[in-house]
């Protein structure tokens, strides 16, 4: 399981503590719908409660029976607004797997419509056998023995209800070799019986009731003796032993090719850096068919992108990555998949992504009075920093307005009016620009305020 008892989903956990979870009266059903290797999941919970149901929780059991399979993903329906959507996908000792599906969310966020339906979502199931049966079925949380349950949170938060599934049936995908046991038998049968039959029954019965009576010496010993060793031997004797040959030696030459992997879909790769920090989360598309991902990085000694990051599952759909200060980044992604003999085959790369980080924080600022109207600001200078900012305020902890912007990285102080007889605090932030010239902005400095002259 992932991080779900951090999440929002601790609300179970909390309730657990006091006391032992309720089993709800009544029963649920759950549907399991199957197409080709995708299985559809649906929950029903037929009591008619009013309150709003925010938080769900379900097992799912793929069980291997034969071949093998790749580990299954969980694709959550687009209708379903829950801020935690969270698939937890654990590999058993014998190819199985455990599917732990959980859905948590605010108060106005709920999961059963008015009848107490949901669709849950979609589990796609990954064999990499040419033969295999592989078995979906609910599994069990509170209950005891075999019977599959469901969990659920009402909207207060007040308890943890488990509900069992009386109508809950597994699903079984399979798939077996069909044996060429139809061609060889065809052909040989038809050609050989319908040719022998014809040619002799015609010629003989014609031609010696006709001549006898004309000439009754000459004719009759050529013309039974010519007609019925021609045709009998000819036709019978070519047509048999062409077809059988040619059929079972084709035959085996088109089937024994195997199978070309094809190429997955490109991912759409996108970044986010938070505000002031050196941390930038990519994110992309998920890529159902991908046995994995690929992330490159654009080296300037080399002139080309070098792979920084291989990402073994096609669940995975975001990586951070923390890079130093006022470093400008290009990043580009890959979905593969892996061939029968081994190989990657990659799809097409994904545009690339540029990322700007922001400078260090300023530091060793000091601000000293001038004169009884000018304040002089002072501070270190930043690593590769192309200007900087002075804020102002006349509180500590008060608004902030811009009144200094300076271009020039290499600057590390500046003199600045102010109105005699007042106090000042003052803060500044360094920035550098990206590829497009925009500016990306440091956090503050410590604030700092010239003390009166005596």
């Amino acid at each position: 399981m992932k991080n779900w008892m951090k999440s929002t989903w601790m609300a179970f956990f909390l309730i657990a503590a006091i006391s032992v979870t309720a089993l709800a009266a009544g029963f649920g059903s759950g549907r399991l719908t199957a197409e080709e290797n995708d299985v559809a999941v649906s929950i029903n919970i037929p009591e008619g409660k009013t309150e709003t149901i925010t938080s769900l929780r379900l097992k799912l059991h793929v069980a291997l029976e034969g071949g093998s399979m790749k580990e299954p993903s969980f694709q959550f329906e687009n209708a379903i607004k829950s801020t935690v959507k969270d698939a937890a996908i654990d590999r058993e000792a014998n190819g199985s797997y455990m599917v732990d599906v959980i859905l948590s969310g605010k108060k106005d966020q709920a999961i059963f419509d008015k009848a107490g339906n949901v669709s849950v979502g979609t589990l796609s199931i990954r064999p990499d056998s040419e033969e295999y049966q592989i078995r979906v079925e609910f599994a069990g949380i509170h209950a005891e023995g075999e019977q599959p349950d469901v969990s659920y949170v009402k909207a207060d938060g007040t308890s943890e209800l488990s509900v069992l599934l009386s109508d809950a049936e597994s699903v079984v995908l399979k798939k077996t070799k069909t044996e060429p046991t139809e061609t060889p038998t065809e052909t040989p049968t038809e050609t050989p019986t319908e040719t022998p039959t014809e040619t002799p029954t015609e010629t003989p019965t014609e031609t010696p009731t006709e001549t006898p009576t004309e000439t009754p010496t000459e004719t009759p010993t050529e013309t039974p003796t010519e007609t019925p060793t021609e045709t009998p031997t000819e036709t019978p004797t070519e047509t048999p032993t062409e077809t059988p040959t040619e059929t079972p030696t084709e035959q085996p030459i088109i089937n024994p090719p195997a199978p070309v992997t094809t190429a997955p879909r490109t991912p759409v790769l996108q970044a986010k850096a938070k505000k002031y920090s050196k941390t930038v989360i990519f994110t992309w598309t998920r890529i159902d068919e991908a046995d994995g991902y690929v992330l490159y990085e654009y080296h300037n000694g080399t002139g080309k992108f070098e792979a920084i990051q291989t990402l073994t599952s096609p669940s995975i759909t975001a990586y951070q990555i923390t890079f130093a200060n006022a470093t400008s980044h290009r990043i580009k992604i890959c979905a593969y998949k892996v061939a029968q003999d081994g190989t990657r085959v990659c799809s097409a790369d994904s545009a690339e992504v540029r990322v700007t980080i922001c400078p260090a924080k300023v530091k060793g600022v000091t601000a000293k009075f001038k004169s009884s109207s000018k304040a002089v600001i002072a501070w270190k200078k930043v690593s590769k920093a192309k200007g900087y900012r002075i804020y102002r305020s006349k509180k500590k902890n008060g608004k902030y307005t811009l009144v200094k912007t300076i271009k020039k990285g290499s600057t590390k102080k500046c003199t600045l009016s102010h109105k005699a007889g007042k106090t000042y605090y003052y803060k500044v932030q360094a920035f550098v620009t990206d590829a497009n010239g925009k500016r990306v902005y440091g956090s503050f400095s410590a604030v700092k305020s010239p003390k009166k002259k005596s």
